[in-house]
């Protein structure tokens, strides 16, 4: 089980691997537990998964549309 704190880690740790269907998982994890941050849209971070439909709902669910 992933704690709040960790699943923003693990999809940091994911997109490292070159793993971005876990990264995604992880970060809609993180978006239900409430633990997500409005740095996600700008995070260069993240900038692998910004073509990937999941994150831009997610995204949209978060009131952050690119």
């Amino acid at each position: 089980r992933v704690g709040k704190a960790d699943a923003i880690m693990m999809a940091s740790a994911y997109i490292g691997e070159k793993n971005n269907e876990k990264a995604i998982e992880m970060l809609q994890k993180a978006y239900e537990q409430h633990t997500i941050s409005t740095a996600l849209k700008v995070d260069a971070t993240f900038d692998s998964l910004r073509g990937d439909p999941r994150f831009q709902e997610l995204l949209r669910r978060m009131n952050l549309e690119e």
